[in-house]
């Protein structure tokens, strides 16, 4: 006699519930694998952002200023440039936009969306960023095409109202006020290796979003909307560089105002898990936790102030 074979009802849910058991081990193991990955590519980023900071170093003498104002006659307003990745577009193996970059009326690279400052740079961009999940490039206020970032320059102790030259990038030139120049290495008497170069900043944070859509703190775009070319005012070296003005990975917290929109425009912060990833002065790169007191990161953040950083 023939017997037939085959599951029974409940042999049938144990394997299905020994396959959810192995799909859930699998999933975080995935994700993990995944993270390592972006943080990975991140790292390299911010190493070829600081050889390349270095490497026209050797050329100029000097790290490319934050942000390069002049007067140009006939513009509104008066006051246009550009800034620290517009300078280092030669060394990011970008001359071909570099070469095409127009000097005399900087508007006209971000006029339409294949404008040389709206092109998306992989280099620029972190793959944890949620940035590689939204539309691309932002358009900012009035119509002009940003090719938007993940990193900033080190801006040191600045706000986005207060300028500050403690850091490693700040506004340069004829039309800014202070008369200052670009840093050189000698500048850095803290040391190269306990000076930050470039950091991470991110592109999520609703609340900040929310407020910035009714101006309130003087913005006026969403986060996401910061990019790697600034061309208007002294203002904008806060699109291309962060401060230690505010905690890594700092968020506006609910019921946030006008003070911590201006927190939030100049924090550095990532998509990674527990902290962001750095590079600092002398060309290493690293990641530094969210439990780093604030004011160890503005020991970080300040290039000569003398004192000593702690472990961290």
């Amino acid at each position: 006699m023939s017997r037939r074979t085959g599951f029974t009802l409940i042999e049938l849910l144990v394997v299905i519930a020994i396959i959810a058991i192995l799909i859930g081990l699998l999933l975080p193991a995935v994700q993990k694998v995944r993270e390592a990955a972006n943080r990975g590519k991140c790292l390299n980023n911010l190493k070829q952002l600081a050889l390349a900071a270095h490497n026209y170093h050797d050329i100029n003498e000097q790290f490319p200023g934050g942000d390069y104002l002049f007067s140009t006659p006939g513009l509104s307003p008066p006051t246009q440039g550009y800034t620290v990745f517009v300078s280092l577009l030669p060394f990011l193996e970008q001359q071909n936009i570099f070469n095409v970059w127009n000097f005399t009326d900087p508007r006209l690279n971000g006029s339409t969306a294949t404008s040389p400052a709206a092109l998306p740079l992989s280099v620029l961009i972190c793959p944890s960023d949620v940035i590689t999940q939204n539309p691309y490039p932002a358009v900012k206020p009035g119509g002009t095409f940003w090719g938007i970032t993940s990193y900033g320059g080190n801006g040191g102790s600045q706000t986005y109202t207060t300028a500050a030259s403690d850091g490693m990038f700040f506004a340069v030139g004829p039309a800014t006020t202070l008369g200052l120049s670009p840093v050189r290495i000698a500048d850095v008497t803290d040391g190269l290796s306990n000076t930050l170069l470039f950091g991470e900043r991110y592109h999520r944070d609703p609340a900040f979003d929310a407020l910035a859509a009714s101006g309130v703190g003087g913005a006026s775009d969403p986060i996401a909307g910061y990019g790697w070319w600034g061309s208007f005012g002294t203002g904008a070296v806060t699109d291309v560089t962060e401060s230690a003005f505010a905690p890594l990975n700092y968020l506006v917290p609910p019921g946030g105002g006008a003070n911590e929109v201006i927190l939030r425009i100049n924090a550095w912060g990532s998509g990674h898990i527990s902290g962001a990833n750095f590079a600092l002065a002398d060309g290493s790169v690293q990641f530094i936790s969210n439990a780093i007191p604030q004011t160890t990161l503005l020991l970080l953040a300040k290039r000569a102030d003398g004192q000593v950083i702690p472990n961290y």
